[in-house]
């Protein structure tokens, strides 16, 4: 049975120069982490560096989060690859139970998928990205 850590919020956290400004069961060295093969979403290059901005600007406001049952990220890959370009050797992860694969798959797909439903206005996007 794997024991629950409670998540916590590390005042002041600095990793290689990223705030870390979210709650998060612990730091987690980035080589130990591994994305899902299965992840159908890709980043591209543009939103990486946007990405990036966004942690140099306003460190990890979420955390990572990866799976008990495969030990796979389930969200967080962009920000994962965004931090591995800026040199990260720690980033912020929450561990999370699933029942099934098929669960675990409906949860890496969930948020981006509702996500892809939203209507976007791109003034206000652009003026805020810029």
């Amino acid at each position: 049975m794997i024991k629950k850590r409670e998540s916590k919020k590390r005042e002041k956290n600095i990793v290689n120069g990223i705030k870390i400004n979210c709650l998060y069961q612990k730091l987690e060295n980035i080589d130990k982490i591994k994305p899902n093969p299965e992840n159908p979403y890709l980043h591209p290059p543009k939103q990486i560096n946007i990405m990036k901005k966004i942690l140099t600007e306003l460190g990890f406001r979420r955390s990572i989060i990866i799976s008990n049952r495969s030990g796979l990220v389930v969200a967080g890959h962009g920000f994962l690859k965004a931090a591995i370009q800026l040199g990260m050797d720690k980033v912020p992860i929450d561990l999370q139970d699933y029942e099934s694969d098929t669960k675990e798959y409906k949860a890496l797909t969930a948020d981006n998928a509702a996500g892809l439903l939203r209507e976007v206005d791109k003034t206000k996007l652009k003026d805020l990205l810029e």
